[in-house]
């Protein structure tokens, strides 16, 4: 179970023995109560579902695991459970990932630059406090600080203090080198994650019509293919989680999403439906197939924060609705992320 997460979601849990003892402690009754068909109902699921959809759908690839060693279907009610250790381990690798918490930068360029590589070391790296910029000769003041790593664009040796020598544009392999001592698989991008970066005019439709959700996820996964973004077994495996559990997220959306990727791209292609209809126990008019290829946990955590904080926002989804073409609908979503 852990290996399958791990190759999804690239996110290695296989060091913590929390998790391993606690997923063998709660599998064993569980698979007792599938066996003899004893539904146990998930009080807090709708919560999971909403407040941790990474650990959430990490339950999804476990459970499918379980489905195909003992040849039982597993309810949404028993991957919320499953997904409730999933969230406890994120929250643990948060914490180990803390323990560098103070970093100094030192850097030879002038300030602008310096001030630049900080932003960006911010951007990277948001759980890190940068306690200063510092020219390679104010070592004694660097010391004093007393930070838990030093960042430096010069060749550089302080006694006990860890040291990483980088470039002054934070390059990708620096970010590889800073995510090793920090023990943690990190957002190779220098900017910002945005969803909007996934948009594309071909793949948005406006009055979709419909009258059921699986014709939906139908049509933009076969538009995703015909696109060339997503592979052909990608709807299947749309379906399959749609099955699993309604992708609705409320307030007129669903977010359907494969369950093992099969994208060849990351993209989003976007429904506006005609109308309404009905989702679960939702009614939904806006639709964002996600189809998403490889991605650090950072992006996967960052495009469902995005997802649920425009969500939350009832009056800017009847805006995206309304929105008259692709152009409108992008200047609606800018608007939205120059406030976030």
């Amino acid at each position: 179970m852990i290996e399958e997460v791990n190759l999804v979601f690239n996110v290695d849990f296989s060091e913590d023995e929390e998790l391993l003892t606690g997923l063998a402690l709660h599998l064993k009754p569980t698979l007792n109560r599938l066996k003899y068909n004893m539904n146990l109902r998930n009080p807090i699921l709708n919560e999971i579902k909403d407040q941790y959809p990474e650990a959430f759908e990490m339950g999804i690839v476990a459970s499918r695991v379980l489905e195909k060693e003992y040849g039982l279907g597993i309810d949404e009610n028993e991957i919320g459970y499953i997904a409730m250790y999933f969230g406890a381990a994120i929250e643990r690798l948060k914490v180990k990932n803390k323990k560098i918490n103070n970093v100094a930068i030192v850097c030879a360029s002038g300030i602008g630059t310096a001030q630049l590589l900080a932003t960006k070391v911010r951007r990277t790296f948001p759980w890190l406090n940068v306690i200063g910029i510092f020219p390679s000769y104010k070592l004694e003041e660097i010391i004093k600080r007393k930070p838990d790593l030093i960042l430096t664009t010069v060749p550089l040796n302080i006694g006990n203090i860890p040291v990483i020598q980088i470039s002054s544009v934070l390059s990708k392999d620096d970010i590889e080198k800073i995510g090793k001592v920090l023990n943690c698989r990190c957002n190779i991008r220098n900017d910002r994650f945005t969803l909007i970066n996934l948009f594309e005019e071909k793949l948005f439709v406006k009055n979709l019509k419909g009258e059921d959700k699986f014709e939906i996820i139908e049509y933009l996964s076969d538009l995703l293919y015909k696109n060339k973004y997503v592979k052909e077994e990608f709807k299947k495996s749309v379906v399959e989680r749609e099955k699993i559990s309604s992708t609705s997220i409320g307030n007129l959306v669903a977010i359907p999403h494969s369950i093992l990727g099969y994208a060849r791209e990351s993209r989003i292609a976007i429904g506006i439906l005609e109308k309404p209809i009905n989702w679960g126990n939702d009614k939904v008019q806006l639709v964002m197939m996600l189809a998403l290829g490889k991605m650090t946990d950072n992006e996967f955590q960052s495009i469902f924060d995005e997802l649920f904080d425009i969500v939350n926002d009832y009056e800017m989804v009847l805006k995206l609705i309304n929105a008259k073409n692709f152009t409108e609908f992008v200047n609606i979503f800018n608007k939205k992320e120059e406030r976030s």
